[in-house]
């Protein structure tokens, strides 16, 4: 299973692990701007926001996706911490999870890649897939015509009927009551509200 780099990846990403002892993580694919590379969806008071990490300037379509780096020119991280804090600090387990993520937080990594590497390790450790281990490509992978290439597919402009792999079932969310059911947002969303229940709802997205 190839897949590409992302921040806090989507549900719809984490839907395609199970069953695999091993995933790819795309390391020399061109960086994209506008995915999920550095961006996240959650759902706040009022609606869906999108959570960028800023790329230092000279960070272009033609740059390796290993080699960006991540600007702190501004203070993103407590941006995102305090949107993140304010969407789900009433949720069922807010409490139990969030200081997991506090190198996000706290910590300047300088590559992109790197952070969201770690960000992935600990969401597979709460979602109990240790099994799986996580390579990096060591140069560009060309997949075949007749396969779903994911790096592509899993992305904020693409509409999830074109995945016959994925159906994201309906859960209680923090504001379910003002916007009904919004789908495929952050992995976060559905770890603060399931908890320990995520594996399991995971499994009852992923279409084989």
């Amino acid at each position: 299973m190839l897949l590409s780099s992302a921040y806090f990846p989507p549900i719809q990403y984490f839907s395609k692990l199970f069953e695999q002892q091993e995933i790819t993580l795309e390391a020399y694919e061109n960086y994209q701007r506008r995915s999920y590379r550095n961006r996240c969806r959650i759902s706040a008071a009022n609606g869906i926001i999108t959570l960028t990490v800023p790329i230092l300037k000279g960070s272009t379509e033609n740059q390796a996706i290993r080699d960006v780096k991540i600007s702190y020119e501004t203070n993103w991280q407590r941006v995102h911490y305090r949107s993140i804090m304010s969407a789900y600090k009433h949720s069922p387990y807010y409490e139990f999870i969030i200081d997991e993520f506090i190198f996000v937080w706290e910590k300047h990594e300088k590559y992109l890649f790197d952070l969201n590497l770690k960000i992935i390790e600990v969401i597979l450790d709460f979602s109990r897939l240790t099994n799986i281990k996580i390579m990096l490509s060591k140069n560009y992978i060309d997949i075949p015509n007749n396969e779903p290439d994911w790096r592509k597919l899993i992305h904020p402009r693409k509409e999830l009927m074109e995945d016959k792999h994925f159906r994201n079932i309906p859960y209680q969310q923090a504001f379910s009551d003002r916007y009904g059911f919004q789908s495929n947002l952050s992995i976060l969303d559905t770890m603060f509200q399931l908890g320990p229940e995520i594996p399991g709802y995971l499994r009852s997205c992923s279409i084989f």
